[in-house]
């Protein structure tokens, strides 16, 4: 199946139901949701890692590593639950 783009007219439409949902929000239900804005960018930005981190991933992928690739992912996976011990992730 094909997507087409979203026009700006229907972006528009779409940003204003937005705004609306979130005006019927709760504080708390607002809070909740910002929080788990936060946590999911903590995660990618965890991701991502350091230079170093992405230098490995791309000798590894270079260099068809499949056991340094397990490791690197096993390390961003312990970084990511060590900062976000709370967060479930997906």
């Amino acid at each position: 199946m094909t997507q087409r783009a979203m026009t700006q007219d229907e972006i528009n439409e779409m940003m204003k139901r937005v705004v609306e949902k979130m005006k019927e929000m709760s504080p708390e239900e607002l809070e909740k949701m910002l929080e788990e804005q936060k946590m999911s960018f903590v995660r990618a930005e965890l991701g991502f890692g350091l230079d170093a981190d992405e230098a490995a991933y791309r000798r590894a992928i270079a260099e068809n590593d499949l056991a340094t690739l397990l490791q690197l992912d096993s390390e961003n996976a312990a970084r990511i639950q060590k900062a976000t011990p709370d967060a479930q992730q997906s």
